[in-house]
């Protein structure tokens, strides 16, 4: 199944997550609304919405850096 995407909002501020193994990195894209709740329309929540996603393998240098230069 393909990811949702959502539009982005440019008025909201973006939040990237990164994170790396030995092999590889990714990072996913996201913007923070706040809505109302389905099981409590008098409450309001914060849903996180993914705008984009990456991976990437690594070469074989590159899977020899350190844990703060594979996490950048």
């Amino acid at each position: 199944n393909a990811p949702n995407l959502f539009a982005p909002d440019y008025k909201l501020e973006f939040r990237l997550t990164t994170d790396a193994s030995l092999r590889g990195a990714g990072a996913v894209l996201t913007q923070v609304r706040i809505e109302r709740d389905r099981e409590n329309p008098e409450k309001y929540i914060e849903v996180e919405q993914p705008i984009a996603y990456a991976s990437w393998k690594f070469t074989a240098a590159e899977s020899k850096w350190g844990t703060t230069e594979r996490e950048l």
